[in-house]
């Protein structure tokens, strides 16, 4: 059941949900081993304004390299910095196991994509490549608290 989890907006909701959750063991868990629950805060998946800065980025990479690689375009870019920086993974897919498959962002938590972002924009100023990184973003905001 890897994958499966109840998010709990308010106090308000607690039974409600408690409940589906309570149905949900019954009516699936084989007790062949234990269940276990974990109880921690809720971390939403990157958000739509990391996506959009991300892909501002990809954008501006290709134009920058593109005159040592004029084939370039965003699509190779993205997959460079995803194996660069996320490295691959295995998917399981029904009873087979498709090894070293490059991670997708729209899995990552906020805080993971900020952590490859982070990894993307350095490596771009290592390279002299100034990414623009808008005072208003999300990723400055993530950037600030940290600070």
């Amino acid at each position: 059941m890897q994958g499966e989890f109840w998010r709990i907006e308010n106090k308000q909701r607690i039974d409600e949900v408690f409940a589906n959750l309570k149905q949900h063991i019954l009516d699936t868990w084989d007790w062949a081993k234990p269940l276990a629950l974990q109880v921690k805060p809720y971390e939403g998946k990157r958000s739509l304004d990391q996506n959009a800065l991300f892909h501002v980025w990809i954008r501006e990479m290709v134009a920058h390299f593109k005159p040592a690689r004029p084939e370039l375009d965003e699509e190779e870019m993205k997959a460079i910095v995803k194996y660069r920086f996320l490295g691959t993974e295995s998917i399981k897919a029904g009873k087979i196991m498709i090894e070293n498959q490059l991670r997708h962002t729209s899995k990552l938590k906020r805080g993971e994509m900020y952590a490859f972002m982070e990894q993307v924009n350095q490596w771009c100023l290592d390279l002299g490549l100034n990414l623009t990184v808008p005072d208003d973003s999300e990723f400055m905001q993530i950037r600030r608290s940290q600070a």
